[in-house]
């Protein structure tokens, strides 16, 4: 699905998985997670603007995604996935969110058996988590603080799952690339790499 043309077309809802969750009458927490190399990601805020991500960062609202990608992860194979979580503010400190709302979340999420760590900066986050194999997930406060990441390290073989849905449900992380439509350029291996994932989630659930 294309977000524009969802847009275009009068989707009245944030993104696809919003519009998805309301079709299926779907009520709990949902988010999307990207996967990169089974290196998965997710986000405390998504499609929308910047201005309105740091009222959105609140103890609760981490805990429901630490909770979900745990869950999410066991269906993909994983025993005790390692979960590490960003910081918004520069170098973790500049700024009061994460003394107030990012810490507390990742005590409480400890207490309760969750393999947490951090709050990581988000500007060696992927070298750490990622790159160094430390982590095999990791929670961020906003879109572009993970896509970015995600999408230089690897545009071509990423994966978005839709996670809290009753059905599994993905697709490749770069779109619909309608500029190479009909081109026959198309790399095949990220919705190859969706179908695995998507079948491992099947599999695990039944």
């Amino acid at each position: 699905m294309n977000k524009t043309s969802l847009k275009l077309g009068g989707n009245q809802y944030s993104d696809e998985l919003q519009l998805i969750a309301h079709k299926l009458k779907i009520k709990n927490f949902c988010c999307e997670f990207n996967v990169l190399d089974n290196f998965w990601t997710a986000r405390v805020t998504s499609h929308i603007p910047i201005k309105e991500v740091a009222q959105n960062i609140t103890k609760e609202n981490i805990m429901k995604l630490i909770k979900l990608i745990d869950k999410v992860m066991k269906l993909n194979g994983f025993k005790n996935p390692r979960i590490a979580i960003q910081a918004l503010n520069p170098h973790a400190e500049f700024g009061t969110e994460e003394k107030d709302e990012i810490i507390p979340a990742i005590k409480e999420a400890k207490k309760l058996g969750y393999n947490v760590d951090g709050p990581l900066p988000c500007d060696t986050s992927f070298i750490i988590a990622y790159k160094n194999k430390n982590y095999d997930c990791m929670v961020g406060m906003y879109h572009d603080a993970l896509q970015s990441g995600l999408k230089a390290f690897g545009f071509d073989r990423g994966v978005t799952v839709q996670g809290g849905l009753p059905v599994p449900i993905t697709t490749t992380a770069h779109g619909t690339a309608f500029d190479i439509a009909g081109k026959n350029q198309a790399n095949l291996n990220p919705i190859l790499n969706s179908f695995k994932i998507a079948l491992t989630m099947v599999e695990n659930k039944i």
